[in-house]
């Protein structure tokens, strides 16, 4: 059922979606062009990917906590997991960790959340972008933070660290030193309520440049009420929406408009 679901959201947003040729915002046209079809190689690519593959082969089994949401409902899990089956399942794709990567490197944020490392390869995509920014990663499961720890290391990305703990009891704390939240990812609790949660916790921090990217926003009905009522809000300018995330920026120089692209 839920694969019909994916599915079938995803024909809904490919008959909306637009291409470059229909955005007539300068500032979404230059995304799209210098960000979204950015068809270069970068040398990190291939640093960070040969990464991804030592994940991807390691068949160690670990005890995992999960606070997110499970099978769509909010809950709490123990189980047992292999770390490739993690790196498969809960790792972001390779086409969606090189968005990242490029979004980062082209904006340049200096101070960089992320929510949900996982074993770290969203991680290493974001680190490695821009090594001079400041990144604190947080991380609910000791056992899949200690792979990303070591992703980290493995990448040579020294400009990142960890914070062990639920999200909404750990944002508080990797704010103290930020005077702002110049980039957010948020790939955690896929659900309505934290998902809000953690996006009214970032809003005092954001400033006119920064970026709050959501994944999975229309990985269920909640999610996607989340992602409207995230829209909604008045501090929001323009988002975009490319199905599997969500950019979220608050230029008060743009025209507030929200966008849904083929990608």
């Amino acid at each position: 059922m839920k694969i019909l679901f994916m599915a079938w959201r995803y024909l809904c947003f490919l008959m909306k979606a637009k291409t470059r040729h229909a955005v007539h915002s300068p500032f979404v046209y230059d995304f799209i062009t210098k960000v979204l079809e950015d068809h270069s190689h970068y040398k990190d690519y291939d640093i960070i990917e040969r990464q991804v593959r030592v994940l991807r082969r390691n068949h160690n089994i670990i005890e995992t906590v999960d606070f997110g949401a499970v099978s769509g409902k909010p809950g709490y899990v123990t189980r047992f997991r292999k770390v490739n089956q993690i790196a498969l399942q809960a790792g972001i794709s390779r086409r969606q960790g090189r968005l990242l990567y490029r979004i980062v490197a082209y904006y340049k944020p200096e101070n960089i959340i992320e929510l949900g490392s996982s074993v770290g390869i969203s991680t290493m995509y974001q680190a490695k972008a821009n090594p001079k920014s400041k990144m604190k990663s947080i991380e609910g499961c000791a056992s899949t933070a200690a792979y990303a720890q070591e992703s980290i290391q493995a990448v040579n990305a020294k400009n990142v660290s960890f914070l062990l703990g639920r999200f909404e009891h750990m944002l508080p704390r990797a704010f103290e030193d930020m005077s702002s939240v110049d980039y957010a990812f948020v790939d955690g609790n896929h659900s309505y309520a934290p998902t809000l949660e953690y996006f009214n916790q970032l809003l005092p921090k954001v400033n006119n440049e920064s970026i709050l990217v959501f994944h999975d926003i229309h990985w269920s009905r909640d999610m996607e009420r989340a992602w409207k009522t995230i829209q909604s809000s008045s501090e929001v300018i323009l988002t975009i929406d490319l199905f599997f995330m969500g950019l979220v920026f608050f230029r008060k120089e743009l025209t507030p408009q929200h966008f849904m692209l083929r990608f």
